[in-house]
């Protein structure tokens, strides 16, 4: 065998959990280090791992590698290699926002995993009031320290499997009824905008309950109860995009003088064609307003921070307004018989 193909077996012999590896004559032992550091996700499910010579029956020496495995259940797509707070920041967003009850990090680098966990939650917490608490636990393998967490909500795992079906059904309705083929990506992010807007309540201060609190910052409060703050605006209308093929995400930021957090989102036409969106700030109860819609960053920056390292930077040489408008305009009659109200064609 070649070297690609060794390292092949070793690694599907990793993957499938075999404790006994043998490693042939005439190979450094190395190879497997060199594996590892090249796939260290497979590090996860390594609990123990010892490397030993040995004589095969040709009398040649080869290295026998015995290991103990953990963690069997655990998905390999939950377990992420991490090099910067940021990235955690970014994990943890994603599998909290997503109601994801586990996750894994290895990293090989000094972070501060405790201090990251309290800057997420002073940062972000305010976003995901269904979540109460995390756990997690370290160790290190092979120089390489490695995280687990589980995340615990509020609501049990039924009654979310409930607010999912509930909110795909009602994203599947609002697309049929406002995207349609030969549609261009900008008329979609403008259509989605304009419903959002029209059909929402933001949803201020008081007294609500623990299941109250879950809906209004999530796409469920967006779309189906139709009272919400920004979070489950951000995500509904990503949620639009999703369906829509249209490249979206959502930005965390802060507002300019303010302790607030706010979340909007950014969308992408093409690698230099990309927009601000932010549907929030949009809302009103008599006309649609387009302030914050299709905007650059220069133009964001004057009312908040964020995460500009992270996030797609949006400079565009377009105006995303008038592309859409232009086909708003020339196939009026047509989209209105498409059952689209003239107030969601902002006509």
């Amino acid at each position: 065998m070649d070297i690609k193909q060794v390292e092949n077996e070793i690694i599907n012999k990793i993957k499938n959990f075999d404790g006994s590896i043998n490693i042939p004559a005439g190979y450094d032992p190395s190879i497997l280090e060199r594996i590892l550091n090249q796939n260290p996700r497979l590090l996860f499910y390594i609990n123990d791992m010892q490397i030993r010579k040995g004589i095969n029956p040709f009398f040649q020496v080869e290295t026998r590698v015995q290991i103990q495995y953990h963690n069997h259940d655990f998905d390999i797509n939950d377990v992420h290699v991490v090099s910067t707070i940021s990235d955690i920041l970014s994990l943890l967003c994603r599998y909290i926002g997503n109601y994801k009850t586990k996750l894994a990090l290895i990293t090989d680098s000094q972070l501060d995993i405790g201090a990251t966990f309290t800057k997420f939650k002073e940062k972000y917490s305010v976003f995901y009031p269904n979540f109460t608490q995390a756990r997690f636990t370290g160790y290190i393998v092979c120089k390489r320290s490695i995280y687990e967490f589980e995340f615990t909500y509020r609501i049990g795992r039924v009654k979310l499997n409930m607010m999912e079906t509930e909110i795909q059904t009602e994203v599947d309705r609002i697309s049929k009824l406002l995207f349609h083929p030969p549609m261009p990506p900008e008329v979609k992010i403008y259509l989605a905008h304009n419903y959002l807007a029209s059909s929402i309540t933001y949803y201020g201060t008081g007294e609500i309950s623990n299941l109250e609190k879950s809906y209004v910052h999530s796409a469920y409060g967006a779309l189906i109860t139709k009272k919400c703050v920004c979070q489950g605006v951000a995500e509904a209308f990503k949620r639009l995009m999703d369906k829509a093929g249209v490249e979206c995400e959502i930005v965390c930021g802060q507002i300019i003088g303010h302790d607030d957090y706010h979340a909007w989102n950014i969308v992408k036409l093409s690698d230099t064609e990309c927009f601000h969106v932010d549907v929030t700030w949009d809302i009103s109860a008599k006309t649609l307003s387009y302030l914050y819609f299709g905007k650059n960053d220069a133009f964001l920056e004057k009312t908040r921070r964020w995460n500009k390292a992270y996030n797609t930077k949006c400079q565009p040489k377009h105006n995303l307004f008038m592309m859409a408008r232009k086909y708003i305009i020339a196939n009026k009659q047509t989209l209105l018989r498409q059952g689209i109200s003239p107030k969601i064609l902002g006509v």
